[in-house]
């Protein structure tokens, strides 16, 4: 189970850089199309001698709302998914394993020792994210959007702003 389970935090951490990159990238073309949109407004702004910052603040603030709230929710509904899908699976495997017998039977008859109950395993297989790990995820979240968000405005903010309202 041991190996198993390394094998499994090892493809977790592939999947987790993984989805990271093309959270930004995705996020990247998505802030352009927002941009894109918001040009006049951005051309104004930046006429009427707006600060760059102030408007890459705005538009920082404007997205990264639903973003975080998007994101609360999904890590909510994750945690409860994962953590019915996992028990399920342990349960149906160790149901599987055991063919009428009892659990330490089924695993005494394959010649595998086993030191814990079934109880025991469902419990080492429980989903638990603390306070840590969730700072964790928001501060990637936050992160990725944040450079999502200045990689398409450092490429408008280049332009003047004439040539902002007349793209």
């Amino acid at each position: 189970m041991a190996h198993s389970m390394e094998l499994i935090n090892d493809l977790a951490d592939g999947i987790i850089i993984g989805v990271v990159i093309a959270m930004v990238l995705i996020l990247a073309l998505i802030v352009l199309l927002f941009l894109h949109a918001k040009k006049v407004e951005i051309g104004i702004y930046l006429a009427l001698g707006e600060r760059k910052k102030i408007i890459t603040t705005q538009l920082l603030l404007e997205i990264i709302y639903p973003v975080i709230i998007c994101f609360s929710m999904s890590l909510l509904l994750g945690t409860v998914l994962s953590q019915e899908v996992s028990g399920y699976m342990l349960s149906e495997n160790m149901a599987e394993l055991s063919n009428g017998f009892s659990t330490t039977d089924a695993y005494e008859i394959r010649g595998l020792r086993i030191e814990m109950s079934h109880e025991e395993m469902l419990e080492m297989f429980e989903i638990r994210i603390d306070v840590t790990t969730v700072m964790k995820f928001y501060l990637i979240v936050i992160g990725t959007t944040s450079i999502a968000i200045i990689i398409p405005m450092i490429m408008v903010f280049k332009m003047s702003p004439k040539d902002i309202l007349h793209s």
